[in-house]
């Protein structure tokens, strides 16, 4: 039997013709309306398909070579069983040869990813990779050899505090250069099949160059920028970013379901084993996506959560030991560290304390040096009260006659290295 379409497109009706017969490879089929593809049921049985089974199809479709990684579908009709997927709706109602080359299989997991994709359909592309389908559109792609760790906690504290949790998109939002390139770095880490999309948002009491602005990001961060957003305010300048932030978004709730179930596993994981290190990490992320040096009182930080986050917040900070308070401000609640803390950290916060905002982290060092403890082990001043003396003596930095210890030495040079690294913190 010659199909109908060749018949009539090439006028062969009555003709003599010479036919070539050879093996096909694959089968030959119409993608229906929708783009469905029905695969014929020895090739079925060939690979054991079963519902939701995930498969590799390469096909031809008008002399071009199409790839795909289909879900399989299954349907019951009288005394048979129809087997097919979706292949592509960009070539439908068109004739094609397609073949099923393997079927995906799924292996054996690492506790987060067992955590991560639960009840979700995915199969190991290889050693290295893993396609989810997280929803029935756009899968991802991600690492196989996904692990907690530092920088990776650190990251999901900066989306806890300045990233998309709900809605149908994922986002994230950047304030320095510096931020912009972690969080790009992160995410193409985590998500190997990205479609990045590009955007700033800038608050200017004056007319904005906007060609200017993308020039600066584009140099910066390498990226391309695809709208600038204006907001026209009457605050004083000094209290405006004149870059704006860079909003990277990704049009795929999956991306954002991945990152959620990644967030609250990683949160899980802390609190159950009381990891102060991660602790730290994360709650160290938190305030480079939302938190703030406080003018007053001086060297304290502030960072705002609402009443359902501030919770987690609580529970971290607890793990790290630093000691906080809850302050209601407007229809925000906010957590305000103490200088004395974060002096008492700060071998470790020093680190990480506002690593990718530079403005922020040099704003703290200046209002740190202002504190009487600072300038004490700074030597900057031969005194400090009394109860701040008995504190750093109960807390290791100073010894029984008030000199410094080895931990006090430490922690002299780590501001000084704060001092220099911010080029910032002048002591008179």
């Amino acid at each position: 039997y010659i199909p109908q379409g060749i018949c009539i497109g090439r006028k062969l009706l009555g003709k003599l013709v010479k036919v070539e017969v050879k093996k096909l490879e694959g089968f030959h089929s119409r993608l229906m309306s929708d783009g469905r593809l029905y695969i014929p049921k020895a090739v079925a049985e060939k690979f054991n398909l079963k519902e939701n089974d995930l498969i590799v199809i390469k096909g031809n479709v008008n002399g071009k070579n199409l790839e795909r990684i289909c879900k399989t579908c299954l349907r019951k009709r009288r005394n048979k069983v129809e087997y097919f997927c979706i292949f592509s709706r960009d070539y439908s109602g068109l004739e094609g040869v397609f073949q099923v080359k393997r079927k995906l299989t799924k292996g054996k997991l690492s506790s987060i990813l067992k955590f991560v994709l639960t009840n979700v359909n995915y199969g190991k592309l290889d050693k290295e990779r893993i396609i989810v389908f997280f929803t029935k559109k756009k899968p991802i792609v991600i690492s196989s050899k996904l692990k907690i760790n530092n920088d990776l906690v650190y990251y999901l504290g900066c989306y806890f505090a300045d990233g998309t949790k709900r809605g149908g998109n994922w986002g994230i939002v950047a304030s320095t250069f510096e931020q912009a390139n972690f969080y790009l770095k992160m995410h193409k880490r985590l998500i190997l099949n990205p479609d990045l999309h590009s955007y700033i948002s800038v608050t200017s009491k004056k007319p904005v160059d906007k060609d200017e602005l993308i020039k600066k990001w584009k140099g910066k961060c390498l990226i391309e920028i695809e709208n600038v957003r204006v907001r026209r305010t009457d605050k004083h300048p000094r209290k405006i970013n004149p870059y704006g932030s860079l909003i990277l978004k990704e049009y795929a709730q999956s991306i954002q379901l991945f990152y959620r179930r990644l967030l609250e596993y990683t949160i899980q994981k802390i609190v159950k084993e009381k990891n102060r290190k991660l602790a730290l990490n994360f709650f160290c992320g938190v305030l480079e996506g939302d938190g703030s040096p406080s003018s007053y009182p001086p060297g304290s930080i502030l960072v705002a959560s609402n009443k359902n986050d501030v919770k987690i917040l609580e529970k971290m900070l607890e793990i790290c030991g630093l000691k906080f308070r809850k302050e209601k401000i407007s229809n925000k609640i906010s957590i305000r560290v103490n200088a004395l803390t974060i002096l008492k950290e700060i071998e470790i916060l020093s680190k990480k304390i506002f690593k990718y905002y530079p403005s922020r982290r040099k704003k703290l060092v200046e209002r740190l040096c202002k504190v009487g403890a600072v300038r004490f082990i700074l030597g900057k001043q031969d005194y400090c009260s009394y109860w701040v003396r008995i504190w750093l003596r109960n807390n290791g930095i100073l010894d029984k006659n008030y000199e410094l210890t080895s931990r006090g030495l430490r922690i002299k040079n780590c501001l000084f290295r704060m001092i220099d690294e911010t080029k910032g913190g002048k002591i008179e």
